[in-house]
């Protein structure tokens, strides 16, 4: 169980996390460090709790006084965040990095227990699907608490499945889209967000709970002569799938190569 969260790097990430855990009820203490001492102070003031917060003097203060460590900070800022650290043995560290493999956290972190994890925006309202790898019971207990943890088998996998985080940002292109045609149908901006986007909740809550594919569900509905399959041919005719799939497919590539 974590009482006392050490955070490294106080920018949106973390502060997503954070937001869920309040809103979870968590009560636990945070000590953080950023380059910036204003930053962390307005951080902590933010999120603390009655169990307090505090602004570390340094990162090895936030090692030294935590239970686990969150490392949020930008991929090309890891070594640096960690250079110097010393970690006592076993001591957490969950890294909210795309990209950076656990062998190199351990070489940059030598002693330290290293989780790889993923948290999304979406944290803040406790509904991240948070990947994780590997699979730690005290970790997975951290990420049941801002949304559901996805324990995965491998670290090629993790690195597949870290795609997602970009997919995740590109699904609000769809969303606009929907948005502005119903827009352009007629409806009001508020009904239009609310009308188009609780239909799409609506088709993700299907395909969670069918045993089909997505595209079988979507045969199922696009029978001869309704609207569905219209609209259905007119995107399968474009390819319109097509570059959503080739943009998914650079970032796997880019993730997972050597």
């Amino acid at each position: 169980m974590i009482t006392t969260l050490g955070i490294i790097g106080t920018g949106h990430l973390a502060g997503f996390v954070m937001e869920g855990l309040r809103a979870d009820g968590w009560p636990g203490r945070v000590v953080v460090h950023s380059r910036t001492r204003s930053t962390a102070e307005a951080f902590c003031q933010k999120y603390g709790s009655e169990s307090g917060a505090e602004v570390a003097e340094s990162a090895q203060a936030v090692v030294d006084r935590s239970d686990a460590v969150l490392l949020a900070v930008r991929p090309p800022q890891t070594e640096v965040a960690l250079a110097g650290l010393t970690w006592p043995e076993g001591k957490l560290l969950i890294s909210a990095i795309a990209g950076v493999r656990k062998a190199a956290l351990e070489t940059f972190a030598p002693g330290a227990t290293v989780v790889r994890t993923l948290p999304l925006l979406a944290a803040s309202f406790r509904a991240s699907p948070t990947i994780c790898y590997p699979n730690d019971p005290v970790v997975v207990a951290f990420l049941n608490r801002f949304g559901t943890a996805l324990p995965l088998p491998d670290e090629d996998q993790f690195e597949g499945a870290s795609t997602n985080g970009a997919v995740f940002g590109w699904y609000f292109a769809i969303m606009e889209a929907v948005v502005s045609a119903n827009e352009a149908a007629g409806l009001s901006p508020e009904d239009a967000k609310s009308v188009g986007l609780h239909t799409m909740q609506a088709a993700v809550t299907t395909a969670l709970n069918r045993p089909e594919s997505p595209r079988a569900l979507l045969d199922e509905l696009a029978t001869e002569g309704t609207i569905t399959l219209q609209g259905a041919e007119i995107l399968d005719a474009q390819n319109a799938i097509t570059p959503w799939t080739e943009a998914f497919e650079a970032v796997v590539a880019r993730l997972t190569k050597a």
